[in-house]
């Protein structure tokens, strides 16, 4: 940089370089766009920006997805989403100690999964121990997202945020608009708009309502926001369920009594409507008998067992089928693998395993894929085939490693030399036993190793302990 170009803090400069690197995590593909290139300098900028407080969100993709069903998302560009990071990354600490454990989205060591994890551990303790018949009583927000009030969401975080720093970030995002003519662009077909209802899109929501769906604040204050709805069910609903939790706008509840349950249903939706300004889908409104299953995050739970729901089961089906399709050019066996073990994975939570096999027998058989992919022992899991002759050049390669190693590394080479040797092989086979193995073949077989009268395995012993020394 130019010495005469202002500096900002460096504590917020560093903190924003951190919520860049974090917004890359888990994306092995990144475009080299002009950020990228440029990201020390355009951070450094956006640093200034906002510690002059003259931020401003840019142009945010809007776009339609229907699976599973038609959606709108509004995600924001990578300088706004390394802000968002940064709101984060500073009140999360904060608002996780406060927030119930009964709350699953968002939330690290938290998700689906272990909703349903700890939904199956409590029916079965509850099999084992009390024995009665549960009943399940499912409620659900109706419009959460374009419904939440930002006037009610800013005073609850303004209530709890003292920094006026991060208040003031926190406004800014809160109350920009990426529905505003000027702060979007649509990406998607019109016959994809015409398939979204109006309702559920922003662009119909009032000026002070709405949060978008597709942004890591939205998430997070979406907690924030019915963190109120959590706190009212756990200290002034106990005692008429035996089991509860939330994801996002999606609230179960288990109990033996079926009175109690219904007893719950206009107690929150009357607090929904004096506290957040929300109502309760009647239509998703459910009280059933565990016994006659509960269709909840994925799964299809019952008092004994826990299965597949039958529209993921339907959307991997339709996945294979397409996989099997030919003339669709050289089959990437790697990432037909990477795909369908997202479902094997996901299948594996539940009793499945007649259904992992029968998909992979499927794929397996499939022409387009002979001689390409195998499955393991179990059938859970798709293995891309290596082809043979890359096999047999990384095996030469892998000798000449070898072999080169254990002349130059234990064959008189000075320190300096050896740990730059070391630091080489480590990054190669990632395995210390491996060295040590190569070390003790090369002498074994070497003439001298024969030449003295001790046993050549006792001179491999003393040369292995010689490598070990030095490690």
């Amino acid at each position: 940089m130019n010495y005469k170009y202002p500096s900002p803090d460096p504590q917020l400069y560093k903190a924003l370089i951190a919520s860049y690197f974090r917004c890359l995590e888990n994306k092995p593909h990144v475009k080299k766009t002009s950020f990228h290139l440029t990201f020390e300098r355009t951070i450094h900028e956006l640093a200034l920006d906002i510690q002059n407080r003259t931020y401003h969100p840019g142009l945010s993709n809007i776009f339609v997805v229907t699976h599973p069903k038609p959606r709108e998302v509004i995600a924001a560009n990578l300088r706004d989403r390394i802000v968002h990071h940064y709101i984060y990354d500073y009140m999360a600490p904060y608002w996780e100690r406060r927030f119930v454990p009964n709350s699953y989205a968002c939330r690290t060591g938290k998700g689906p999964l272990k909703a349903s994890e700890d939904l199956r551990l409590f029916i079965r303790r509850h099999n084992q121990h009390r024995g009665a018949p549960l009943f399940y009583l499912q409620l659900d927000v109706q419009n959460f997202f374009p419904s939440i009030d930002l006037n009610i969401l800013y005073g609850l975080v303004a209530k709890h945020l003292e920094n006026e720093h991060y208040l003031w970030l926190c406004k800014t995002v809160i109350f920009h608009r990426a529905t505003t003519r000027g702060n979007f662009k649509l990406t998607s077909p019109k016959a994809l708009w015409e398939r979204l209802p109006r309702y559920k899109s922003l662009f119909a929501a009032a000026t002070d309502k709405g949060l978008p769906i597709g942004n890591l604040t939205s998430q997070f204050f979406a907690n924030v926001y019915m963190n109120q709805l959590d706190q009212f069910i756990a200290h002034r609903l106990k005692g008429r369920f035996l089991f509860w939790q939330r994801y996002v706008d999606d609230v179960l509840f288990l109990g033996e009594d079926v009175e109690k349950l219904k007893s719950i249903v206009p107690q929150v939706q009357e607090f929904l409507g004096r506290e957040l300004k929300m109502t309760l889908n009647v239509k998703k409104t459910q009280l059933q008998p565990l016994s006659r299953g509960l269709d909840h995050l994925g799964y299809w739970h019952k008092p004994d067992h826990q299965l597949v729901r039958q529209r993921v089961v339907s959307n991997c089906k339709v996945r294979v089928a397409a996989y099997r399709k030919e003339g669709k050019g050289p089959v990437d066996a790697k990432a037909v693998c990477s795909a369908l073990n997202s479902y094997m994975g996901y299948f594996r939570q539940a009793a499945s395993r007649k259904l992992r096999k029968h998909l992979a027998d499927e794929v397996v058989s499939a022409e387009i894929f002979a001689g390409k992919i195998m499955t393991n022992a179990a059938a859970t899991k798709l293995l891309p085939v290596k082809d043979p002759a890359v096999l047999a050049a990384r095996a030469t390669k892998e000798k000449a490693l070898r072999a080169e190693f254990c002349e130059s590394f234990i064959g008189g080479a000075d320190d300096g030399a050896r740990t730059r040797l070391m630091h080489k092989y480590l990054r190669r086979w990632r395995s210390m036993s491996d060295i040590l193995e190569a070390a003790e073949d090369h002498f074994r077989d070497s003439p001298a190793s024969h030449a003295d009268v001790p046993p050549s395995k006792n001179r491999c012993r003393s040369r292995r302990e010689s490598v070990e020394v030095f490690l």
